[in-house]
């Protein structure tokens, strides 16, 4: 059965071992700082749309130990199924069509309710920026097990040069965010994975 060469070069990496050298690290820190410092100075600082409405909407509702807000005007409309035609983007009825919930997944609301705790309601906006520095950090602990710390700062390069991530990385969404925690799983595996 032939082997794809990317997973011989990948096995041989992480059989290497490949370590950050002294002069590698502080160029991989400023790239995943710098990264962040550029996401954080560009944020949008609002939900502007309506996946970002979602988010924010229901990590406050988290932060108040709420999963619903009540849906008081559409009971007073005289049309059919008004709260369908007033319910926002992102959101969905909830007990029995008297109260709206947001049907976003709880995982990147769950981080910004936690920001917002620790640091105030601003605090939310700034996780996307951070998880864009985890992501470039990771991406160089990935590159080094697969082939040096030379590929892994110049994957991180990449990363963090690329428009989607400096677009995604100021916004309210949970691509980064996701991005980052898939890398963290894949470096730490990688990291078992190697021989002692």
């Amino acid at each position: 059965m032939p082997r794809s060469p990317a997973l011989v070069a990948l096995a041989a990496g992480v059989r290497a071992r490949a370590r950050i050298t002294p002069a590698h690290a502080p160029l991989a820190l400023l790239l995943a700082i710098a990264t962040t410092v550029v996401a954080v100075s560009q944020n949008e600082w609002t939900a502007a749309g309506s996946d970002a409405y979602a988010y924010v909407t229901q990590a406050d509702l988290l932060r108040q130990g709420r999963l619903s807000v009540p849906a008081g005007i559409p009971d007073h409309m005289p049309w059919p199924n008004a709260l369908a035609t007033l319910t926002p983007l992102g959101h969905g009825p909830a007990h029995g069509g008297t109260a709206l919930a947001p049907i976003t997944s709880p995982g990147f609301p769950l981080l910004m309710a936690s920001a917002a705790m620790v640091a105030g309601h601003c605090a939310q906006f700034v996780v996307a920026p951070l998880a864009a520095g985890v992501l470039i950090w990771t991406t160089v602990l990935i590159g080094r097990r697969a082939g040096g710390a030379g590929l892994g700062l110049g994957a991180a390069w990449l990363v963090a040069t690329s428009p989607v991530l400096l677009l995604m990385a100021k916004s309210v969404m949970s691509d980064v965010p996701a991005a980052a925690a898939w890398a963290t799983v894949v470096a730490a595996a990688l990291a078992a994975a190697a021989p002692p």
